[in-house]
């Protein structure tokens, strides 16, 4: 999937819980993480797994002064993009360390941008709608 598809995809389901501004800002960052495995061979190792999302929310939590919302945030910020690309024709090895096997829906090509540019549309609605139901004009 697209970068700007796993950050709005991460902030419409952090916001469903929290809207603080540096939390969401947090998530955004953190939903861009499991891809710094591009340069070596994108999704063949820890950065798109569940391990990964447990890693950055302990980090989160001793980091934050043992914050359990910011445990919360990394979790879901990171899960939130192994999510998407889980739906993706070539799945993420979510159990890895464990199991290095691809799973996945395997559903749509991770560089379809219909696909992409909807997943960024209604996460940007919830999102959205998010925001404007914690702070009503």
């Amino acid at each position: 999937m697209f970068w700007y598809a796993h950050l709005l995809f991460s902030l419409a389901m952090v916001s469903l819980l929290i809207v603080d501004p540096m939390l969401l800002l947090l998530a955004a960052l953190l939903s861009l993480v499991p891809d710094i495995d591009k340069p070596f061979g994108h999704r063949h190792w820890f950065s798109h797994s569940i391990f990964t999302a447990l890693i950055f929310s302990i980090v989160a939590f001793v980091a934050s002064g043992f914050q359990h919302v910011y445990a919360l945030v990394a979790f879901l910020a990171v899960s939130s993009h192994v999510l998407l690309d889980f739906i993706t024709k070539s799945g993420v090895p979510i159990l890895y360390p464990w199991r290095k096997k691809h799973y996945g829906l395997r559903l749509f090509s991770a560089h379809n941008s219909m696909v992409n540019r909807t997943a960024a549309a209604v996460s940007l609605l919830v999102f959205l709608f998010n925001l404007w139901m914690t702070y009503p004009s």
